[in-house]
């Protein structure tokens, strides 16, 4: 697991990154975005995505099509 402090690091209010084990990572303005972005890729925690949002909560059990539809 990569280090959420790293990761989260910079991050402004309400912002979230995400990100893979292979080094990969975008961040977004909101969690909205980045599941729209992930499901739009067909990125997923099944092969190795992860979000996390500034405050350090990781949203890798949660349902990214659902989210991705309120953007």
């Amino acid at each position: 697991m990569r280090n959420i402090d790293e990761l989260t690091a910079g991050l402004k209010a309400g912002e979230c990154v995400l990100f893979n084990e292979n080094g990969s990572e975008f961040r977004f303005k909101n969690l909205m975005e980045a599941c729209k972005n992930a499901t739009n890729h067909g990125r997923k925690p099944e092969n190795g995505w992860n979000i996390v949002d500034d405050l350090g909560v990781t949203y890798e059990n949660e349902d990214w099509g659902l989210l991705a539809s309120l953007a």
